[in-house]
């Protein structure tokens, strides 16, 4: 697992473990030092058995409060794949700093 753990929201000595364009067609990540801006929304999907990414069934919502690790809670699924979707702020780009799955 990576961790770039930031000492608050404005530190600029961490690390982001993702950074992603979606300003493309084709879109990327990258393991940078950059300021980010917490995004707009994320959604977390799975593959299911016909190769297709489907929302899993969330317990609760997806926050995006900044200072603070943000986690989702769904129902189990058996999967080979997870998307995290994340839509960022209009003009910024959003960050993940740690993923976990359980």
């Amino acid at each position: 697992m990576l961790r770039a753990l930031p000492a608050a929201g404005g530190d600029k000595r961490a690390k982001n473990l993702l950074s992603c364009d979606f300003g493309a067609h084709n879109g990327w990540a990258r393991y940078s030092v950059n300021l980010l801006r917490v995004p707009k929304s994320w959604r977390v999907l799975y593959r299911d058995a016909e190769g297709q990414f489907q929302p899993v069934k969330s317990r609760g919502p997806y926050a995006t409060e900044k200072d603070t690790f943000n986690k989702v809670e769904f129902a189990p699924v058996t999967t080979a794949a997870i998307n995290l979707e994340i839509e960022p702020e209009d003009k910024w780009s959003a960050g993940i700093q740690e993923v976990v799955v359980e």
